[in-house]
C-alpha cells in the first residue's frame, strides 16, 4: 500500500513539475520586436507598452532607425534563431512579402505593432495592433473643413498639399487615401502636390518654405507626422501666413507628449492615435498560448486636438 502511495505521489509530483517547467520555460522564449525608430515620442510609449506586456520574455528590440532595408535585413538574421513570436512595426510595406514567407515556413507568428503589411494572405501573419488610418484621416479633413468655415468665412476655397517623409508604410498610404477621398468631395477643394522631405531638418525647412513660396495659393497643410506639421507651420509663418486665421495645418500622426509642439506652433487639427498597447497585447499574447483565435484587426482609438 505504502510502496503503491508512493508511486502514485511521485507521479503527480512529476506531472505538475512538468507543468511548472513547461509554463516557465514558455515565458523564456524569445521574442523579436522590430520597430520603425525609436525617434518619435509615440514610437517610445509604443515600444514601453508592448516591453511591459512582455515582460518574463526574453524580448529583444531592434530599432531599424527608418531604415526600411536595414529592418528586414535584422528581422530575417533571426530566423535561425529558436524565434517564439516577431512583433512587426514595417517601415516599407512592399518589400516585406518574400520574407514574411520565409517566417511562415519556420511557423513563426507574426503581430504587426503600429503599421502593417497590406494586401497580403491571411496565414503571413496572426493579427495587427493599430489605428484605422484611412478613417480618422478622413475623419480630420472633415473636421478642419468645418473649422475653416467658422474661424474664417471668407475663405471660399481650399487648395491644399500633403506633407511627408516617403516612407511606403500602411499608416501613410491610408492616410494619403483617407484625405483625397474627403477632400475631392467638394469643387470648391483643390489638391496642390504632394511634397517629400526626407533631408535633414534645416533641409526640410528650406523645402518646405521653398514649397510654400512656389504655391502661394496653398491654405491647408496636411502632415504625416508631428514632426511635418511643425515644418509646415514654420514655412508658412515664414511667408507671412496666419496660422488658424488665412492658413492652415493638419497633423495626422501626432504624439501625446509632442502635443506642446502642436500648441506652440498653432497647429489647427491633431489626430493622436493611441499607441499604449500592453492590455489589448497581454489579451492577444494569452490567446496566441492557448491556442485560440483572435481577430486579425484589433484597433486602437484616437482623438482630436
Amino acid at each position: 500500500m505504502n510502496r503503491r502511495f508512493c508511486l502514485i505521489f511521485t507521479a503527480f509530483f512529476i506531472f505538475i513539475l512538468c507543468g511548472c517547467v513547461d509554463k516557465n520555460k514558455l515565458k523564456e522564449e524569445l521574442v523579436v520586436y522590430s520597430t520603425s525608430s525609436f525617434g518619435n515620442n509615440g514610437r517610445m510609449s509604443e515600444i514601453e507598452s508592448v516591453k511591459k506586456a512582455l515582460s518574463g520574455y526574453k524580448l529583444v528590440v531592434e530599432d531599424a532607425k527608418g531604415d526600411s532595408k536595414e529592418q528586414l535585413r535584422v528581422v530575417e538574421k533571426y530566423l535561425d534563431a529558436d524565434v517564439h513570436l516577431f512583433l512587426i512595426d514595417p517601415i516599407d510595406e512592399p518589400i516585406w512579402h518574400e520574407l514574411l514567407e520565409k517566417i511562415n515556413k519556420k511557423r513563426i507568428p507574426v503581430i504587426f505593432c503600429g503599421n502593417y503589411v497590406g494586401n497580403t494572405k491571411d496565414y503571413l501573419y496572426y493579427c495587427r495592433i493599430g489605428c484605422d488610418f484611412e478613417k480618422s484621416s478622413s475623419l480630420a479633413a472633415e473636421k478642419i473643413q468645418k473649422q475653416i468655415k467658422e474661424i474664417n468665412p471668407d475663405i471660399k476655397y481650399l487648395n491644399y498639399a500633403i506633407l511627408h517623409d516617403g516612407k511606403n508604410s500602411s499608416s501613410y498610404r491610408l492616410m494619403y487615401s483617407g484625405v483625397l477621398k474627403t477632400m475631392q468631395q467638394k469643387d470648391t477643394n483643390s489638391f496642390v502636390q504632394k511634397k517629400i522631405l526626407n533631408g535633414t531638418n534645416s533641409e526640410n525647412l528650406q523645402e518646405a518654405v521653398d514649397f510654400c513660396e512656389l504655391h502661394p495659393e496653398i491654405n491647408l497643410i496636411f502632415a504625416f507626422s508631428e514632426k511635418e506639421a511643425v515644418l509646415a507651420a514654420k514655412a508658412l509663418s515664414k511667408e507671412g501666413r496666419t496660422l488658424s486665421k488665412d492658413s492652415f495645418v493638419v497633423c495626422l500622426n501626432a504624439s501625446t507628449e509632442g502635443l506642446y509642439k502642436i500648441f506652440e506652433n498653432k497647429i489647427s487639427l491633431s489626430v493622436v492615435p493611441e499607441t499604449y498597447y500592453e492590455k489589448k497585447l497581454m489579451k492577444i499574447l494569452n490567446c496566441l498560448e492557448k491556442g485560440l483565435s483572435v481577430e486579425k484587426v484589433n484597433e486602437t482609438e484616437w482623438k482630436f486636438f
